[in-house]
């Protein structure tokens, strides 16, 4: 795969895949500090009422490490949003970035919770599609109210092959 150059990066987190299997190309993540900026604003900006916030992550793969380098967010629209086009609007995001020469593969998407209480039916369904087309893909799960209580709460799932095989 791609690499990306070393220098002038900043600060990142390094943690090893929760749900990675001995099948899986991927055995660790790592996240920049912009990624985890953007989703901690992503939400303070628009999930303050309860909402789930979600977005799509981007970067690359070198090895056996998934490197998560940038990410941007799903807009929020309502029922008089029915004309917008969230496909649409990823593709012009991706294309944007790769212009100005920034990491634009797909590798995963973000969504938060509260305290913890994640798993649901559309979750695996999106988890699934998105594993299914992007073998290395991950969803990262933040939780602002145990973030709020001191320290970051942001996870990495994947799904295992036993559950893609169904």
């Amino acid at each position: 795969m791609a690499s990306r150059k070393e220098s002038g990066s900043a600060p990142s987190a390094v943690m090893p895949s929760t749900g990675g299997t001995l099948d899986s190309p991927v055995k660790q993540i790592q996240i920049e500090g912009l990624v985890v900026l953007k989703i901690i604003k992503h939400y303070q900006e628009e999930g303050q009422g309860g909402e789930v916030v979600q977005g799509v992550l981007l970067g690359l793969v070198v090895d056996d490490r998934l490197e998560i380098t940038n990410c941007f967010p799903f807009p929020q629209h309502t029922e008089d949003d029915a004309d917008f086009d969230e496909v649409q609007y990823q593709m012009e995001m991706m294309r944007s970035l790769r212009h100005v020469n920034i990491d634009h593969l797909h590798v995963g998407w973000y969504q938060s919770t509260y305290y913890g209480s994640f798993v649901s039916r559309a979750l695996l369904d999106s988890q699934f599609s998105y594993q299914h087309a992007i073998e290395e893909s991950v969803v990262l799960i933040y939780d602002p109210i145990k973030t709020a209580q001191g320290s970051l709460s942001l996870k990495a799932y994947r799904l295992t092959p036993k559950l893609m095989e169904i």
